[in-house]
C-alpha cells in the first residue's frame, strides 16, 4: 500500500459560529483563507502555503442529522511552544501528554465548534 497522508479535515458549524472557528485556525495555526469553489453552502478553505488543509462549512452538524463524530483530527508540528504560548493566551484548555517510546509530545484542545484537536511534535 502507497503512503498515506492527511489531505485536510472539514469541520462544520452553524453561521454564528463558523467566524469563531475560522479566526481559531488562523490565530493558533497560521492558516491563511483561500480559494474556495462557489459550493451552494458558505464556507472557507484555510491554507497552509499553497495546501487547503481545513475546510470549514456552514450548516448545522447537529447528531442524528446524518453527519458522523469526528473523534479528533491530528497536526504535526515542528515545535509546540508556540502552539501552546497562543492556547495560554487566549485562555483556551489544553493538555500535554508524551509517548516517550516514539519520542512523541502531544497537546489536546478543542476548536470553538467543540472538534477534538490533536498536535504532535517529535521532541528534539
Amino acid at each position: 500500500m502507497a503512503q498515506v497522508n492527511l489531505d485536510h479535515i472539514n469541520v462544520c458549524a452553524p453561521r454564528a459560529l463558523l467566524a469563531q472557528v475560522k479566526a481559531f485556525y488562523e490565530d493558533v495555526l497560521g492558516l491563511k483563507e483561500g480559494f474556495r469553489p462557489a459550493f451552494s453552502s458558505g464556507g472557507y478553505w484555510l491554507y497552509s502555503g499553497d495546501r487547503a488543509l481545513v475546510h470549514l462549512s456552514e450548516r448545522d452538524c447537529e447528531p442524528g442529522l446524518g453527519h458522523t463524530t469526528l473523534d479528533h483530527v491530528a497536526f504535526r508540528v515542528e515545535r509546540l511552544e508556540p502552539l501552546t504560548r497562543k492556547l495560554g493566551q487566549r485562555r483556551i484548555k489544553y493538555h500535554t501528554t508524551r509517548v516517550d517510546e516514539i519520542r512523541l509530545i502531544q497537546v489536546f484542545c478543542q476548536d470553538p465548534a467543540g472538534n477534538r484537536l490533536e498536535f504532535n511534535a517529535v521532541e528534539r
